[in-house]
């Protein structure tokens, strides 16, 4: 019996990322679409019953006709529990490809118990022939949502192994206790992650893509408060500044640029290098880069320069962005540095309105006498320019 179970799942895996394909009787295409679900079939997702939840599942789809297909999301759910899905429907045209992902929500109204589920993926196509329209088969997927009466705290942490300092990456939480792979729950970008969880066996995972992914397993029981710690031996931005040089007029005519990247992992033998991207009120200026090495050291790399982009710093907001970039990975500071230009009226504000007051002082202090004279003799010379034009007509 155990054996027939066993066969009727990989079977059901193997429907959830099949290739359907119909060939309408009207035309020499095919149309189809092919893909599969980015879960295993039968997976079970935990959810603490009192709470509202959403755990992210999606589908991987491609129009395989010739003609463009609307897919949209279907597939029956009990009360409370619903399909959320990041867009209502997409259109595929002829050869495309898209992640269509959405969220399986249990409202806090569910009760406890084993929910079997089977999301699908419905493509519509227009065609327009005497036989009517084309049906396409859809593509479905099989999950069982354990909403569970029981739960806990988990906190996880990313330290370096070396300093204990806070190391920021790919922090997420898979769930282990499912008869098909660990299944990811819960997921941060970060050194911390937070979540309430049903008890059981967890897997704690930091991620650098193409850098290093450390695993921690663990285990947690009911009502406990439990920390995770993951000891990274990492790499990471331990400095990454834009400060503003100014003059003596108080106009900024450069940056004192620093970036320091630490790698405690072992030397990384690639072509790697630190760039920083350049930004004027969001808008890329360009991209410098700092430094190039045929391999990056192990330790401290610290480069420091003094930037002027061409034409001068203009009014704004600059921002400036690094990263390390190597063949296998993207490496990004966790924040931006940056800093305002003002405009010239802004930066000379005091100055103009220090003269201005000078003026009104001025004008103030001259004699009211000489104010009179002076409107005087101009209504005079207004006089005599009015009586030589009436003379001359």
């Amino acid at each position: 019996m155990r054996q027939l179970l066993e066969k009727m799942k990989k079977i059901a895996s193997l429907l959830s990322i099949g290739v359907f394909l119909l060939i309408p009787s009207s035309a020499s295409a095919i149309d189809g679409i092919g893909g599969g679900a980015s879960f295993d079939a039968l997976t079970e997702i935990p959810y603490v019953a009192g709470l509202d939840s959403e755990i992210a599942l999606g589908f991987f789809v491609q129009n395989l006709g010739d003609s463009e297909v609307q897919i949209s999301l279907g597939g029956e759910t009990p009360a409370g529990i619903s399909y959320v899905p990041e867009r209502e429907t997409v259109l595929l045209r002829s050869g495309a490809v898209t992640n269509y992902e959405f969220n399986l929500r249990v409202g806090k109204e569910t009760p406890p118990g084993e929910y079997e589920l089977v999301p699908t993926i419905r493509p519509q196509i227009n065609t327009q022939s005497e036989e009517g329209s084309t049906f396409i088969p859809g593509i479905s997927g099989q999950v069982v949502a354990k909403v569970i009466g029981a739960s806990a705290f988990v906190r996880i942490r990313a330290e370096n192994f070396f300093t204990d300092e806070p190391v920021v990456g790919n922090l997420s939480l898979l769930y282990a206790d499912t008869p098909t792979l660990p299944f990811k729950i819960a997921e941060t970008e970060g050194s911390v992650l937070d979540a309430t969880v049903v008890p059981g066996n967890y897997i704690a995972r930091f991620d650098v893509p193409g850098v290093q992914t450390v695993d921690r397993e663990f285990s947690i029981r009911e009502g406990e408060d439990k920390l995770v710690v993951l000891e990274i031996k990492a790499l990471q931005f331990t400095l990454a500044s834009a400060q503003p040089i100014i003059d003596g007029d108080g106009n900024v005519f450069a940056a004192d640029i620093v970036a320091a990247v630490r790698n405690d992992l072992t030397r990384i033998e690639a072509p790697t290098s630190i760039e920083m991207d350049v930004l004027n009120d969001g808008n890329l200026v360009e991209t410098v880069t700092l430094a190039e090495f045929p391999e990056f050291p192990e330790g401290v790399s610290q480069q420091r320069l003094t930037y002027t982009p061409e034409g001068g710093f203009s009014s704004g907001l600059w921002e400036f962005g690094f990263k390390l970039k190597s063949v296998d990975f993207v490496l990004e500071a966790p924040e931006m540095d940056s800093f305002v230009v003002p405009s010239f009226l802004a930066r000379n504000l005091w100055t103009i309105l220090t003269v201005m007051a000078f003026l009104v002082l001025i004008g103030l202090a001259v004699p009211k006498r000489f104010w009179f004279l002076l409107f005087k003799k101009r209504r005079k010379d207004e006089d005599e320019e009015e009586s030589l034009s009436n003379a001359i007509r």
